[in-house]
């Protein structure tokens, strides 16, 4: 590597460094009290009304189609485990019995 950029890539580390200092300075000469359990709770429920606004609600429609397809896949499944089970405990049963 020649020297020159030898002598920049110095400097910017030592920029770099510089930054770093500052900034944990500056973190450390700003101290706030921690906020009370009270006000972190507040804060909380706040957030969440703010982020319950974002939310895309499904219509009726959508919500009585979803709600149809997925008791129809428990079905299913609750079928086929129920299916596998009486074959696992009729071919246990024959094997020990």
């Amino acid at each position: 590597m020649p020297r020159k950029e030898k002598k920049v890539k110095k400097r910017l580390d030592n920029k770099k460094e510089n930054v770093i200092k500052a900034s944990t300075d500056v973190l450390k000469s700003v101290k706030t009290p921690a906020p009370s359990w009270w006000e972190r709770g507040k804060q909380f429920f706040r957030e969440v009304k703010v982020e319950l606004k974002k939310v895309t609600w499904p219509s009726k429609r959508e919500l009585i189609g979803s709600t149809i397809v997925t008791i129809i896949f428990v079905f299913i499944v609750a079928f086929y485990l129920g299916v596998i089970d009486f074959i696992y405990t009729t071919i246990i049963g024959k094997l020990l019995g």
